[in-house]
């Protein structure tokens, strides 16, 4: 071998020597990119339609597809069609990491969980989705609503049907009295029992104008609407976006397109508040929708205890960022904690991308780690512990 061979041989070992020591000192960090340490992950394969909720501050419960199929002579022949799979039910322990499955639920929906006790639809019969029966209780010990029954999502409490029959016919007459004093169009959304109802204008702009506590329906609270005026004025919607156990407050935020808008896309600003029962308002973060915050909306921020997520869709924009859930640092920055797109659950307020857990330490959600949402993604369960100090 020349010298000059036996020279471009050494070099090339000295490269490929660089490459491998770069590749093993950033390769923590590589896998670091993909999803922060404090993520628990259930191992959990949640399908499209799956819904969840928190039973306590560390079990979650979902519904999800069963591997038992209603009838062996209706086994698809692609063992990944639902149509004939049973819907079962299963609580993860973040704590201990276990799983505890009830399989021969055959649940349909869940609908709210509080104090121990929980409410679901499930098929009356086996694999009859005909007829359907809503029971309540504590898991193993739930039984079948009776007739003339139903279930108070708000307050998971068993009610007569004549309590939301008065409940319908008052909220009719609120608005139909508000109409008539006020000549605009008013729109109720029921607040926590002990809170109330929440009134929002429709007609020359749409936001929240007063609460309504219980027993003061002709003395309501009114909201300082000024915290409103100048996005209202750029064209912008302040609606309703859920309960937070932890903070005893609601959450409101910036909806719509507004005024200079790109191809309907929103291209300006993002803003949410506190909305709390006694009126006061309490701003939460204001930002600008641009770069690797385009595609945030007020329904994906997640404020907890100790900080605030939100979730990016994904975007073609090439704007500096692909689609996860995101840890809100420093002057806004952005941190990946889960890369991928993320499961709506269906028992939720406007079919929310994940849950908080009453204590605001936890945040449940199910995210596909490729970049397409499809029905026939594998969504699985995680839950981001917000509290951790890992």
């Amino acid at each position: 071998m020349s010298d000059k061979n036996t020279g471009r041989w050494f070099m090339n070992k000295k490269t490929i020597f660089v490459f491998i020591l770069i590749f093993v000192l950033f390769l923590p960090d590589f896998f670091s990119e993909e999803r922060d340490p404090r993520v628990i992950e259930s191992g959990v394969v949640l399908d499209y339609f799956a819904s969840s909720m928190w039973l306590d501050d560390d079990r979650v419960i979902f519904s999800n597809l069963s591997d038992k199929y209603c009838h062996d002579a209706a086994t698809p022949q692609n063992p990944r069609e639902s149509k004939w799979r049973k819907r079962q039910i299963g609580i993860f322990n973040t704590r201990t990491r276990e799983i505890t499955w009830h399989e021969d639920l055959d649940v349909y929906r869940l609908i709210c969980s509080s104090n121990g006790n929980s409410a679901y639809l499930r098929n009356k019969n086996q694999c009859d989705s005909s007829k359907r029966e809503l029971v309540f209780g504590s898991f193993g010990n739930e039984s079948a609503v009776q007739d003339g029954h139903w279930v108070d999502s708000e307050t998971c409490q068993i009610k007569p049907n004549s309590f939301f029959s008065t409940k319908k016919i008052r909220e009719k007459e609120f608005v139909q009295q508000e109409k008539a004093l006020n000549n605009r169009s008013v729109r109720v959304v029921y607040l926590k029992p002990e809170d109330g109802f929440l009134e929002i204008q429709k007609e020359n702009g749409h936001y929240p104008t007063k609460i309504y506590p219980p027993g003061r329906e002709n003395n309501p609270i009114n909201l300082n609407v000024d915290f409103f005026s100048m996005w209202l004025w750029l064209g912008y919607e302040i609606d309703f976006v859920g309960y937070f156990e932890y903070k005893k407050a609601y959450l409101i935020g910036l909806e719509g397109v507004p005024k200079g808008s790109v191809n309907g896309t929103p291209t300006k600003d993002g803003q949410v508040w506190w909305l709390f029962p006694d009126g006061r308002i309490e701003g939460v973060i204001s930002y600008k929708r641009k770069e690797s915050w385009s595609s945030v909306v007020s329904g994906n921020v997640f404020p907890f205890k100790n900080g605030l997520l939100v979730y990016r869709p994904y975007s073609k924009n090439g704007d500096g960022g692909g689609s996860g859930f995101y840890l809100v640092g420093e002057k806004q920055h952005l941190s990946l904690v889960d890369k991928g797109v993320s499961l709506s659950f269906y028992n939720t307020p406007r079919y929310q991308r994940g849950i908080i857990s009453p204590n605001g330490c936890k945040f449940a959600y199910g995210i596909a780690p490729s970049l397409s949402m499809s029905s026939k993604s594998q969504y699985y369960l995680n839950v981001f512990d917000g509290c951790s100090n890992r």
